[in-house]
């Protein structure tokens, strides 16, 4: 449906022309918008999925990396506290279970 709602603005039609050309429902056009939008995020305006990871850049010398633990936030109000060492493959699998 992401592609639909690409292809209605690109179009330049209003909502309910576009939906009648398609034989889509306005109510399932304005439904996929509403669930399009990203909630507040850090990154400029970009759009971002609700379930993506934002990408964040480290200064490598700012701290000895043995001296702090990161901290994920999860949406469902999990918070993962892992070693900065952790090898990927091991951080992956935690964060897939929650």
């Amino acid at each position: 449906m992401y592609g639909l709602i690409s292809d209605w603005r690109s179009s330049g039609l209003a909502q309910k022309v576009f939906c009648s050309q398609h034989k889509v429902p306005v109510s399932v056009l304005k439904y996929w918008i509403r669930k399009q939008k990203p909630g507040p995020s850090h990154t400029n305006g970009a759009s971002v999925p609700r379930s993506a990871f934002i990408p964040i850049e480290v200064a490598p010398q700012a701290l000895p990396l043995k001296s702090f633990p990161i901290k994920l936030h999860c949406p469902n109000g999990v918070v993962l506290e892992v070693c900065p060492l952790m090898p990927k493959g091991q951080l992956r699998a935690l964060i897939q279970m929650y």
